[in-house]
């Protein structure tokens, strides 16, 4: 019985192999069920599903966010409007996603840590071209490590991460107050008065979205706000603050 059954399984195989395969007509588009030993096409697909459930709770935690309120709005539209308008943005469509309190805005970076470096001559100045300076000159932004002038031009030697920081001339000190990563970029950098400052951008960290971070040095106050990509795609470079002030001073930009 057990021959009979080996030879049955044997034929079965024989004749499997021996079966003319389906040709699948150019213009057919594959089933699902055609594809079941298809191990790179279900790979990829899980990766898809996975891709979509995960941009899904994204955008859930998103829209649980508040809507920003309207004292911010009449605090951030005057000063920031150069960049909503150059991106076509509504700051009515922003929300909170993030409020630090107490934060150490201007505290000067610890000289243990990996981000500390000493305040010297060269960074006690009020007028270079790659610092972003606060209306009475005493603080700056060092918005791009790589901004240099050479040549006549002004260029950006990127990196792939941007660590942002703050310098109080008075108090002698630099503190890094942003560090953004491969997926995000900062556009530039507001000044209300002397103590209220935004930094603007984009991010692909996880969903598409334009950011807006609110710093209030004399409140040790944070706040991170977030609009979703609107879609829109301008058709040419932003005019940061820097660059306009260095083709002001008659300098070319580099590509």
């Amino acid at each position: 019985m057990k021959n009979l059954y080996s030879s049955i399984l044997l034929l079965l195989v024989l004749l499997s192999s021996c079966s003319p395969k389906r040709k699948v007509p150019i213009n057919e588009e594959p089933t699902l069920f055609s594809r079941l030993g298809d191990r790179e096409f279900w790979e990829e697909r899980d990766s898809e599903d996975l891709e979509k459930k995960k941009e899904a709770k994204y955008l859930q935690d998103f829209y649980e966010n508040p809507l920003i309120d309207e004292q911010d709005i009449a605090l951030l539209q005057p000063f920031i409007k150069q960049w909503l308008d150059f991106y076509q943005l509504d700051l009515h469509q922003a929300r909170l996603t993030r409020t630090e309190e107490h934060a150490p805005i201007n505290a000067g970076e610890n000289k243990e840590s990996l981000y500390y470096h000493p305040f010297e001559a060269a960074d006690d100045v009020g007028d270079d071209l790659c610092n972003l300076y606060s209306p009475d000159k005493m603080r700056y932004i060092n918005e791009y490590k790589g901004c240099e002038i050479s040549d006549g031009k002004l260029s950006f030697n990127m990196d792939d991460s941007q660590n942002i920081n703050l310098t109080d001339r008075r108090l002698r000190h630099h503190t890094m107050i942003l560090f953004l990563g491969s997926l995000e970029v900062s556009h530039d950098v507001f000044w209300k008065d002397n103590d209220i400052f935004a930094i603007v951008g984009y991010s692909e960290a996880t969903l598409s979205e334009y950011y807006i971070y609110l710093f209030d040095i004399k409140n040790s106050l944070i706040k991170r706000y977030a609009i979703l990509d609107n879609g829109y795609t301008p058709t040419t470079y932003y005019p940061s603050n820097t660059i306009k002030k260095a083709i002001a001073k008659g300098y070319n930009i580099s590509d």
